[in-house]
């Protein structure tokens, strides 16, 4: 009897060790890896150290950057981010369900019960083998983009190559212009110059994935500053993924 005791205690304790195990900003470090049902494919977090986060798409793209963490109190922690598409910020819990596995919830408090097939619950796997990071450049950019609004249209963008792009419309009438991209600048900005006129457009662009932007300004004569929630903002679908989502009937 007291052995089975002994034998259970054991155990106890082990399970409340694990489970009360104090996870600190250092322990963030590193890749996490969540499946976005919505978007249907893999993103990363990727914290390089214990005050920066990037959020890296499925390829390895760095989409966004400049994320701040704040203190943890029982394994949770408010995440605070501005982004650098845009000036806006938000905030959201994370919170370690083990040294592997983190949790992060888009709301003030991280729900009592945890229930892992809530989607408003991601859940981010820490990656063994970290994949290697890129910025976006102009070959991203070179191909066939649709534009999604609410779902695939005839209107799209051709980026032929590092420095023709053509409009395509759903008439069937095209426009053929030059364009340059300056992917120095937050968010990045780029340039429509229309052959054979005077016709300039300054927009911003912004990667939210391997196969999907935002760009906005192509209606307004001034560049935006910054993407708002009801700007002028065009989100283009990328091939093959838009002849998917066509398929779809979406």
């Amino acid at each position: 009897m007291l052995k089975k005791l002994l034998v259970s205690t054991f155990f106890i304790f082990l399970l409340t060790n694990t489970y009360a195990q104090h996870h600190t900003r250092k322990d963030l470090v590193g890749q996490w890896k969540v499946y976005y049902k919505v978007a249907n494919r893999n993103y990363c977090i990727v914290f390089s150290n214990d005050s920066t986060l990037k959020t890296v798409s499925q390829n390895g793209m760095i989409l966004n950057t400049n994320y701040k963490t704040w203190s943890f109190e029982d394994n949770t922690s408010v995440l605070y981010s501005h982004l650098e598409s845009n000036r806006d910020s938000s905030a959201s819990i994370i919170r370690f369900l083990n040294d592997s596995t983190l949790l992060r919830v888009n709301k003030k408090k991280m729900p009592v019960k945890i229930d892992t097939n809530d989607h408003n619950i991601l859940v981010y796997h820490k990656v063994k083998n970290p994949q290697s990071l890129h910025l976006p450049t102009k070959e991203d950019l070179i191909g066939d983009w649709y534009m999604n609004f609410k779902k695939i249209t005839g209107n799209h963008l051709i980026f032929v190559d590092d420095q023709n792009v053509t409009f395509t419309y759903e008439d069937g009438t095209k426009k053929e212009a030059t364009y340059i991209v300056d992917f120095t600048k937050k968010p990045f900005q780029i340039d429509f110059m229309y052959k054979g006129t005077l016709n300039k457009k300054e927009a911003i662009l912004w990667f939210t994935g391997d196969d999907d932007i935002l760009i906005a300004g192509l209606a307004k004569i001034k560049r935006p500053e910054r993407f708002t929630t009801f700007g002028d903002n065009r989100h283009f679908v990328k091939e093959p993924l838009a002849k998917r989502l066509i398929a779809q009937g979406k």
